[in-house]
């Protein structure tokens, strides 16, 4: 049995809000490479980028480890690999903490002069400045249903597999909802 947040429709849920904000490039930084979450949420955002009629810049996805010090050394790297892409995504919350920091520390204001976003939806995300743009995962309703079909596994244990996936939903806030992007500029 399997119970997982809907990493796909996480990254579809953010690729279609900045494409509808007016972003043009964007940048997917954070995860550990080859990790199942990270390749299903680089996929669910480049299959709706691609479907809203934008180029998929690869050399964009940039893996890191999953913490605040992974944030920070992918937007370095972003920053040494050419111009500062209209939107970036983090891997996570947590990861978006650090592209916050050195973004900040690079002189470059998240919300204002680059469209943010993260996912995970967790607490910390009406704490951030700006306030983060973020698709939830619901981990407690995951917790929930993967007891359940324990519970039910343990009755039953003859019983077909299980897969359920958990759906997405998007917050938007300040990350996001500031930046003038293109719009601003015409």
């Amino acid at each position: 049995d399997y119970v997982g947040p809907n990493n796909m429709s996480a990254g579809r849920l953010l690729a279609a809000h900045l494409a509808e904000l007016g972003a043009t490039s964007l940048a997917f930084l954070g995860g550990t490479h080859g990790v199942s979450a990270r390749l299903e949420r680089l996929r669910g955002l480049r299959e709706q980028w691609k479907k809203e009629g934008m180029t998929w810049q690869a050399d964009l996805a940039i893996a890191s480890n999953a913490r605040e010090p992974g944030g920070r050394e992918a937007v370095r790297l972003l920053l040494e690999r050419g111009p500062l892409p209209d939107a970036i995504v983090g891997y996570s919350d947590t990861v978006v903490r650090g592209i916050f920091s050195q973004l900040k520390d690079e002189g470059i204001q998240p919300g204002r002069d680059v469209a943010v976003a993260g996912i995970d939806d967790d607490p910390t995300a009406v704490h951030l400045h700006p306030e983060l743009t973020s698709v939830a995962t619901h981990m407690e309703i995951v917790g929930h249903e993967a007891l359940r079909l324990l519970l039910d596994r343990i009755s039953n244990p003859a019983r077909e597999s299980v897969t359920k996936l958990i759906s997405s939903s998007l917050t938007v806030r300040e990350s996001t909802a500031a930046w003038k992007g293109r719009r601003g500029s015409s």
